[in-house]
């Protein structure tokens, strides 16, 4: 709170709010975010997009996913379901 002074004396008191606007990365799930863990991996379940990781976000999903090239097509190297394809 703001406080102003008169001699001394307090005549007036304001109190001030500062509104942080919700952010992907602040570890709370806002409105549009699926998850929100609050760090910058984006080899776990909630990339740094904060929506939850999945075939064809672009990122490799540790454990899961062998390969993501940004796309679910089949034939290019990355299969739709993210494994390395090999002839």
């Amino acid at each position: 709170y703001l406080a102003a002074f008169n001699g001394g004396t307090e005549v007036a008191r304001t109190t001030i709010r500062i509104i942080i606007p919700p952010t992907c990365g602040d570890g709370n799930v806002d409105a549009g975010e699926e998850c929100d863990d609050r760090n910058t991996d984006d080899t776990d379940a909630c990339p740094t997009t904060c929506q939850n990781a999945a075939c064809g976000d672009g990122f490799i999903w540790a454990g899961t996913e062998e390969c993501d090239d940004g796309n679910t097509y089949n034939g290019d190297g990355c299969s739709s379901t993210c494994q390395v394809q090999t002839c």
